[in-house]
């Protein structure tokens, strides 16, 4: 990533993919520590800005030829959507999301970075997802956002959508003062998560179907 070689990049993306890990873990044992080690480089000094920025684009379009790989989902598949909030504008894990849900067979649709917590609630309200996941790497004001993720929460729950929580942004406080239906401590339990849930679903699906009329 550091030196821009991206076949090299690609070729170790699939070797693991290929070698049987799920993407979650294709992300998660390479692309994600990866990221970690290039974040304290640029930090320390020891890569440009501009190494950073250019492996962030590799990363991203190798995301999205993975994706164009994977079949398409199911018509009747659960819909699943989400992004980030407003200033926070990482890219890479709401994509990273998307992607492992949409492996996991769900229609997973990452709406991008950056947005007021109000228009994901009308997001919620309007889309009516299954799951609707924010991914927090950074939290610019807390108490607003704190206030706001609390309209997001009552328009999920009132909806029965499964509001789920990861990134590095979330910390004990965070944790402390948010309510959600599943906080993520990695994407591999994010996607287990998901499975569970849809699982769940297609067992209420099935008790309604076989119930007998009243």
């Amino acid at each position: 990533l550091v030196a821009g070689d991206e076949d090299a990049f690609r070729r170790l993306g699939y070797d693991l993919w290929l070698g049987g890990n799920r993407l979650c873990e294709v992300i998660e044992k390479g692309i994600a520590p990866a990221f970690a080690d290039l974040g304290l480089d640029v930090k320390h000094g020891r890569v440009e800005i501009f190494e950073e920025r250019r492996a962030i684009e590799i990363c991203t379009r190798f995301l999205h030829e993975m994706r164009l790989l994977l079949p398409p989902p199911a018509a009747d598949a659960p819909l699943a959507i989400g992004g980030t909030a407003e200033g926070d504008p990482y890219t890479l894990p709401t994509a990273m999301v998307e992607l492992a849900l949409r492996e996991a067979g769900w229609r997973a649709e990452s709406y991008g970075t950056g947005h007021p917590l109000r228009t994901l609630k009308a997001a919620i309200e309007t889309v009516r997802p299954r799951l609707f996941w924010l991914s927090i790497s950074h939290v610019s004001q807390r108490e607003s956002f704190v206030r706001d993720f609390r309209l997001l929460h009552d328009a999920a729950l009132s909806r029965g959508v499964a509001l789920v929580l990861g990134g590095r942004g979330v910390d004990h406080d965070l944790r402390g003062r948010l309510t959600w239906a599943f906080c993520a401590d990695s994407l591999t339990g994010m996607v287990d998560f998901a499975h569970r849930l849809r699982a769940a679903s297609l067992r209420a699906l099935s008790s309604a179907a076989s119930a007998p009329p009243s």
